[in-house]
C-alpha cells in the first residue's frame, strides 16, 4: 500500500520541468497522479501555468474516456 490512500484519483505531486520548444509561452509540467489502488504514475502535461497545464491533462483524460464509449 502506498503512503497516498484515497477513495478516489489524486494528482499528489507537479513539478516545473521546462518551456515548451514547440509551442512559446507554455510550459512543461511532470505530475504524479495516485491512482484509487495506490499505484502511482507520471504523466507530462502542458499549459501557461500549473493550474491550466493540470486543467489540460483532466480534459484530455476525459476526452478518451468519452471517446472509448462512443
Amino acid at each position: 500500500m502506498s503512503k497516498y490512500d484515497f477513495k478516489r484519483r489524486r494528482a499528489v505531486k507537479c513539478e516545473f520541468v521546462e518551456k515548451s520548444k514547440t509551442s512559446p509561452g507554455y510550459l512543461k509540467y511532470e505530475v504524479t497522479i495516485c491512482e484509487k489502488n495506490g499505484k502511482i504514475h507520471t504523466e507530462p502535461a502542458y499549459g501557461v501555468d500549473m493550474q491550466s497545464a493540470i486543467a489540460r491533462l483532466v480534459n484530455q483524460e476525459r476526452t478518451v474516456q468519452i471517446e472509448k464509449k462512443v
